[in-house]
């Protein structure tokens, strides 16, 4: 329908079986209403605009994973959505694609996350370090805090592996409790893990917040064989301007390293 030559609503001539089913209504409901009277409350401004935009323009609407397409379809789903012209009209269909795109999203998170403690696996945390260090929008110091856990092969021969891994989803679960929202707190693997801090204000910052993971990690870990105290090595570095993410590593790698060499579990900074 046109006022002043311009689109301002559709009326629907046409629905097939599907859209009718989708939408949880029969004929009589949607065949010659409005959308305007059939979706009141939705985004019918962009809607219209889009559609009116293929009767016009005569070029088609093509939009992939939209979700709940202007408040027309139902919340939380999405959508591939196209519309064409036809005659004075436009044909308008779409394809619930949420089942597709839950999945494909889950298969990227699993890809990222590390199976065992629910973590960022290495490639996340390493990629997300990266970035940081590749981004000019940085606020204050950028930390790495490289962590190792001490005597792990000792735990696994004594107590088994099973209680090695209780020991890796213990720290899992004790960091976020110590690091700061927005920091990022990933496993690269065995008993090694990194935390990336954004925005601290100075190496002594950096170490405070690695302290405080070291203690929360040290108290007594109550495990079905008993309890177990565990200590834990870090090594904290602050980045340097144009650092690669392999030299920040390795710096990070040899500051842990002299916390192992100087009688482990504790923080060893280098500047």
């Amino acid at each position: 329908e046109r006022q002043d030559g311009r689109i301002v609503d559709f009326r629907c001539v046409e629905a097939n079986r599907a859209a009718l089913d989708d939408r949880g209504l029969g004929t009589g409901d949607l065949v010659g209403s409005r959308l305007g009277e059939r979706f009141p409350g939705a985004d019918l401004d962009a809607a219209i605009e889009a559609w009116a935009a293929v009767v016009d323009g005569g070029r088609s609407f093509v939009r992939d994973d939209l979700v709940s397409p202007w408040g027309i379809l139902h919340q939380s789903r999405r959508y591939d959505v196209r519309a064409a012209k036809a005659g004075d009209g436009v044909v308008v269909t779409w394809r619930d694609v949420t089942e597709r795109t839950l999945a494909a999203e889950a298969l990227d998170r699993r890809a990222r996350t590390d199976d065992l403690t629910g973590l960022p696996n290495r490639a996340e945390v390493l990629d997300h370090l990266d970035a940081r260090l590749a981004s000019p929008l940085r606020s204050g110091e950028l930390a790495a805090l490289f962590c190792d856990i001490d005597h792990f092969k000792d735990i696994n021969d004594t107590w088994g592996h099973a209680a090695g891994d209780d020991v890796l989803r213990a720290i899992a679960a004790h960091a976020p409790t110590v690091i700061r929202t927005g920091d990022v707190f990933g496993r690269l693997g065995g008993d090694e893990f990194l935390a990336v801090l954004d925005g601290v204000t100075d190496l002594d910052h950096a170490v405070q917040i690695a302290e405080r993971l070291r203690r929360r990690t040290e108290e007594p870990l109550a495990l079905d064989a008993g309890t177990l105290r565990v200590g834990l090595s870090v090594g904290v570095v602050l980045a340097r301007p144009d650092e690669t993410l392999d030299d920040l590593l390795a710096r990070a790698d040899q500051a842990m390293y002299r916390a192992k060499q100087t009688g482990r579990n504790r923080v060893i900074p280098i500047g």
